[in-house]
């Protein structure tokens, strides 16, 4: 089988994952710039000896607040890197395996869903079934992804990277069992609810890497 277009197409989705948390660290950071800006300013106005002391905490806090505002604005132009380069590499994947035609599709309709909800917020409950359809879209298009991979690398002889792609199946399958348990958990479980989003949290950091690895490793076999 012809697999170019599909290790063109995952090692752009790896990219736009790869992106994806470069943006997340970004705007982590922003923030605590932002807040820590905002704090040393408060303390200026405040607790000040003088006002050179104060003028020179300000104007430290004020650049704070500007680069952590910079950052913010980064990371959010490199989300929307990240989204189109995976929307292009589900297309590319999608001239060698047709299915992944399905998987774009899921992705663009979770997109709309995440757009429409944002625009709609007086209609009751619309928003949040908008949200719910997108995160469950989401979910899909990882699955989907991993198992078409799998599938592909089984019929190249590539058996295991197609066993590791399964593996992660199974840790995101464990994560949405765990998330469900926590969401219906009584409230007066606050402690065990706790442990398991921990638990579940821990996960989706494994789950993140290894996605990411399975998708640079399985690029690579696809080039080979």
């Amino acid at each position: 089988m012809e697999t170019r277009n599909l290790s063109k197409g995952l090692h752009q989705v790896f990219l736009s994952k790869l992106i994806n948390v470069i943006a997340a660290i970004l705007t982590i950071i922003g923030l605590f710039v932002m807040i820590g800006g905002m704090a040393m300013g408060q303390a200026a106005v405040l607790e000040a000896d003088s006002l050179e002391v104060a003028g020179a905490v300000m104007g430290m806090a004020g650049t704070g607040v500007v680069v952590g505002s910079i950052l913010s604005i980064v990371g959010a132009v490199l989300l929307i890197i990240a989204l189109i380069l995976m929307l292009v590499g589900l297309g590319n994947a999608g001239k060698d395996d047709a299915r992944f035609k399905t998987v774009l599709l899921f992705a663009l309709i979770s997109l709309a869903c995440s757009i429409i909800s944002s625009f709609v917020g007086t209609i009751p409950y619309l928003p949040q079934i908008l949200k719910i359809v997108a995160t469950v879209l989401d979910l899909l298009v990882v699955i989907f992804t991993i198992q078409y991979a799998s599938d592909d690398l089984e019929k190249i002889g590539r058996s295991e990277l197609a066993e590791f792609g399964k593996k992660i199946l199974m840790v995101v399958l464990i994560i949405v069992i765990v998330d469900l348990i926590v969401s219906i958990l009584p409230m007066f479980m606050v402690a065990l609810a706790t442990v398991l989003s921990i638990i579940a949290l821990v996960l989706q950091i494994v789950y993140w890497f290894a996605f990411m690895i399975f998708l640079a490793k399985a690029s690579r076999a696809f080039a080979s």
